[in-house]
């Protein structure tokens, strides 16, 4: 073995040895409606030893390989100030967002609980000591937009704030509200809290 071989392997181990540890993926089943949803979880590479801030970002449509469209600036923000991101899968990539929906998605017979789905999930992230159960956000865009309005109405009790972005307000029945920065697309002058 000569040297440049030698210093060759030396690098590559420095590098592996030196390079800052890697992120926590977890693809975690909620039950919900006798089956299981999927989460994918994102957890900081230097998770502190306490309860984690939770952001769940609720999807738009989404082709089927949902799990590859989780959100790089999340994750950033999730390894840079310790984090904990939740990307929930949606029944047929679609949220139930509203009761009166034309065509909701059915597991089965039965219209899809999606709210039912979410409150388990905050449910599961607080009981496992992963979230601190005062600092729970969500947002999404699109339909996962439309979706966010509804839990930011439905779980306002669950939920620290909301960010509903690139949609418009559904109609619903509204048992409170939680905070909420509102961005919709094509005009991004306005930003209200509600």
């Amino acid at each position: 073995m000569g040297l440049a071989h030698s210093v060759l392997i030396t690098a590559v181990l420095l590098q592996l040895l030196c390079r800052p540890a890697l992120a926590q993926e977890e693809d975690l089943a909620v039950e919900h409606q006798g089956i299981a949803r999927h989460v994918l979880l994102h957890m900081p590479s230097a998770a502190p030893a306490n309860k984690l801030p939770a952001v769940i970002y609720l999807h738009g449509v989404r082709p089927a390989d949902w799990k590859t469209h989780t959100q790089r600036e999340i994750d950033t923000l999730a390894d840079r100030d310790g984090v904990l991101a939740a990307y929930p899968e949606a029944i047929g990539h679609r949220w139930n967002y509203a009761t009166a929906i034309k065509d909701p998605q059915k597991i089965g017979d039965a219209v899809a609980d999606d709210i039912g789905f979410i409150r388990k999930l905050i449910a599961h992230l607080i009981g496992n000591n992963k979230a601190d159960p005062s600092r729970i956000y969500v947002f999404g865009d699109s339909r996962g937009g439309l979706m966010t309005y509804t839990v930011m109405c439905q779980l306002a009790d669950q939920i620290a704030a909301a960010g509903p972005l690139i949609t418009g307000m559904s109609s619903m029945q509204q048992s409170g509200a939680a905070g909420a920065a509102v961005c919709r697309g094509g005009d991004q002058r306005s930003l209200a809290t509600l």
